[in-house]
């Protein structure tokens, strides 16, 4: 009777044991895949890479979760992949020829996922279709990409921190401040001196009449005429003209002289 008692509990608990199993593997099934029991339509779009994307990963269009992604294959005669998706066929309508396939990042773990952008536009698209693939990066694959650049900004911040650290110490920033501020003080002083002022408006007075060609160095800088004239006079033709036979008359009355 004990024996036959055991027996039947041994029976109990592996039916029970079995029980337990169907259902959390059911919970998972229905969990992973909530579109089991919908009708489906298979398409495809193709990535140059489909790194942390797997079978099983969520296909949305415009953030509604609208299927799955079946299966991963290289493409024929590229290194590109092909990605195969489930999607429920009550989205058909949606999905057209201009619809754009992203892969994109969800959440801060990395999970991959498909994102569809809809279009109005184009023809509806048949199970057994690609869908055009946009292969820009989206946002926290460029911030990974730039972490080369993020260290360099760091490094930037981090000698500014030491050059502010240098300049405070030992009071420097105050006697700076407190020099320049003496510096302006001093300008002001210099340029609102009533003497400095009188020579400046003369000075410029003075550049003004040059610039109008007023006076003598006013008309030799704006006056060409007067300029070619100097050249002439100052050239070979009125050296020779002029100085060489003075030269030559003081030579001779020197000669004259010695007779």
């Amino acid at each position: 009777m004990t024996k036959a008692k055991d027996y039947s509990d041994v029976k109990v608990g592996v039916f029970v044991f079995i029980g337990i199993v169907t259902f959390v593997a059911t919970i998972t099934i229905l969990g992973a895949n909530q579109f089991l029991f919908k009708e489906q339509i298979q398409l495809k779009t193709q990535f140059i890479e489909a790194q942390g994307l797997g079978e099983g990963s969520l296909v949305s269009l415009a953030g509604i979760p609208i299927g799955y992604v079946s299966t991963l294959e290289i493409a024929d005669n590229s290194s590109s992949v092909v990605v195969h998706m489930d999607i429920d066929q009550s989205y058909q309508k949606q999905l057209t020829t201009a619809a754009i396939a992203t892969l994109k990042t969800q959440g801060a773990l990395g999970d991959r996922y498909v994102y569809i952008t809809p279009k109005r536009e184009g023809e509806v698209l048949s199970s057994g279709d690609f869908i055009a693939a946009d292969h820009r990066p989206d946002f926290l694959d460029a911030i990974s990409e730039r972490t080369n650049d993020f260290d360099n900004i760091g490094e930037v911040i981090r000698e500014l921190s030491v050059l502010m650290k240098s300049i405070n110490e030992k009071d420097r920033s105050a006697r700076l401040m407190e020099s320049l501020a003496s510096t302006s003080k001093n300008l002001d002083g210099l340029t609102s001196n009533p003497q400095l002022k009188k020579s400046l408006n003369h000075l410029n007075n003075i550049l003004r009449k040059v610039d109008e060609g007023d006076g003598t160095l006013g008309r030799l800088i704006n006056d060409p005429a007067l300029h070619e004239k100097i050249l002439q006079l100052m050239g070979d033709s009125p050296r020779n003209r002029y100085l060489k036979p003075l030269i030559q008359n003081s030579i001779r009355h020197k000669a004259e002289a010695s007779k």
